[in-house]
């Protein structure tokens, strides 16, 4: 007689279960999906102001330069885009501190006689003896503006508080 058949089946131990998770993989889950929704936000965001600016870009563009009310509607469109970044109190800002708004930005770094015309078509609004530049020169003012400028910094928007 063998001493081998004596011997019973080898019994093996229960699969680990890989449910429930540990909680290093909830942490690293939550870690996840937090960075996917910020993600997600971050991209909204930012195609929405994209859209913002380029719908400006196309109302500028299709604004008739020889119209009584081409100033009036070009200022109109800058700070209708300026209230959609800082709705607070934009709308209510001249003189000085929307000159401010126009000169935080890259733009009156780059070309300050840029933002000059600009704030010169604003003034021309209350102003009629002021001469504002011609009408396609505002128009390629504007949107650079709108491109280069928009939307200003924390710092920028403090520092005249809206």
């Amino acid at each position: 007689m063998n001493p081998l058949d004596n011997l019973h089946d080898i019994q093996l131990p229960t699969e680990v279960s890989w449910w429930p998770l540990a909680t290093g993989y909830w942490i690293l889950i939550a870690c996840c999906l937090i960075a996917l929704v910020l993600g997600i936000r971050y991209f909204l965001r930012h195609r929405n102001l994209t859209q913002l600016r380029n719908q400006a870009v196309k109302q500028i563009q299709l604004l008739d330069e020889t119209s009584d009310q081409f100033h009036l509607r070009l200022q109109a469109i800058l700070k209708n885009v300026a209230q959609f970044y800082y709705p607070s109190q934009i709308m209510s800002l001249h003189g000085e501190q929307w000159q401010l708004v126009l000169e935080s930005g890259k733009l009156a770094k780059q070309q300050p006689n840029a933002v000059q015309q600009l704030f010169t078509l604003h003034l021309s609004l209350y102003n009629p003896t002021i001469s504002a530049p011609t009408a396609s020169e505002l128009k390629q003012t504007a949107i650079l503006w709108l491109k280069k400028d928009f939307p200003l910094s924390k710092q920028q928007r403090e520092a005249f508080n809206v």
